[in-house]
């Protein structure tokens, strides 16, 4: 697969070197630097048949690489929005969206997350977590990390119950001051003195 990828972007590569050299040409044609007729005397001048291999050759390639490129894309597409395993009853499948919802519901039994955000992946080397926290200020960020990586792979192994690899990254996007309760004055506090009623004077 690999060699594969490298193929098709080696050729494309050429391909829009050649359509780069091509616009670039003809750009100094109409600046007088060069004639573009003389170009197309010397592919006229060139055998029907070679010229005809040549390009019948070249369409092909590009339709090729074009289907290989579709091919790449919906297998990428698919590992990357479901698990699937195999039980002895037949195929399941299970959708990253669920255990991203899944991976936001355990996390919050961690005091120190304000708010977390995960991204599955799931490929043939296993299944890629990337969380995206909010912590509160007072967090140790080392050990709250730590344990967020321990949560989210036990809870998520728990729960597919898969041999594949499971790695968690966790990035901390934002540190976040606890609200802090204001307490009242001694001014607000004290108390309004009591209606005394009307005062009379001799």
């Amino acid at each position: 697969m690999r060699i594969l990828h490298g193929i098709v972007i080696t050729i494309y590569t050429l391909i829009f070197l050649v359509l780069g050299m091509f616009l670039l040409a003809v750009a100094l044609h109409f600046k007088g630097v060069i004639d573009m007729g003389d170009i197309e005397l010397h592919i006229k001048s060139l055998p029907n048949a070679y010229f005809w291999v040549a390009t019948a050759a070249g369409a092909l390639l590009i339709v090729l690489i074009g289907w290989s490129n579709v091919q790449l894309a919906l297998g990428k597409f698919m590992r990357e929005k479901f698990i699937a395993f195999n039980n002895p009853d037949g195929q399941i499948t299970v959708s990253l969206m669920a255990i991203e919802d899944f991976i936001k519901r355990a996390a919050r039994q961690i005091e120190e997350v304000k708010e977390l955000k995960a991204d599955a992946i799931a490929s043939r080397k296993g299944v890629h977590i990337s969380c995206r926290v909010a912590l509160w200020s007072d967090a140790n960020i080392p050990e709250v990390t730590e344990r967020i990586q321990g949560v989210v792979k036990g809870r998520v192994q728990d729960m597919l119950g898969i041999e594949e690899a499971i790695t968690v990254k966790v990035h901390v996007a934002k540190i976040v001051q606890r609200e802090s309760h204001k307490e009242p004055s001694r001014k607000e506090s004290a108390e309004t003195p009591g209606f005394r009623g009307i005062e009379y004077r001799e």
